[in-house]
C-alpha cells in the first residue's frame, strides 16, 4: 500500500511540475526560437504521428489525370507559393526564419514539377 501511495504521489508531483513550467511559461516556443533536442523530438514526434493516423484513410488520386495536376498546381499558387515560392519565384523572405524551417528536400522537388511517375519521387512532394 505505501508503495502505491508513494507512486501517487510521484505522479501528482511531476504533473504539478509539468503544469507549473507550462504555467509560468519556462519554454520558448516562439517560432524564432530554437527548441532543446528532447523537446524538438516530443515536437516533431507527435505531429508526425498524429499526421499519419489522420492519413491512414486517405487515398492518393490518380496523378496521371492532368485536369486534377492543374488543380492542384492552381490551388498550390492560390494558397502555397507566395510563401513557399514555386518554379520562376522565390519563396517569400521571412520562409527562411520560420520554425520548423521548410525542408530543402521539398524546395527541391518543387523546383523539377516533375510528375512522381515521371522521377520516381513519391506523391508526397506534391501534396
Amino acid at each position: 500500500m505505501r508503495i502505491l501511495i508513494g507512486l501517487a504521489l510521484l505522479l501528482a508531483i511531476a504533473v504539478a511540475t509539468v503544469a507549473g513550467v507550462i504555467y509560468v511559461g519556462l519554454i520558448d516556443v516562439a517560432a524564432t526560437a530554437s527548441e532543446p533536442g528532447p523537446l524538438l523530438w516530443l515536437l516533431e514526434t507527435t505531429r508526425e504521428r498524429s499526421i499519419s493516423r489522420r492519413a491512414e484513410g486517405i487515398r492518393v488520386p490518380d496523378l496521371s489525370r492532368d485536369a486534377l495536376v492543374a488543380a492542384g498546381a492552381s490551388a498550390f499558387d492560390d494558397m502555397c507559393a507566395v510563401c513557399h515560392g514555386a518554379p520562376g519565384q522565390a519563396p517569400f523572405v521571412a520562409a527562411e526564419d520560420m520554425n520548423p524551417h521548410r525542408r530543402t528536400s521539398t524546395a527541391e522537388r518543387r523546383r523539377s514539377w516533375a510528375r512522381p511517375s515521371d522521377s520516381g519521387l513519391s506523391s508526397t512532394a506534391f501534396g
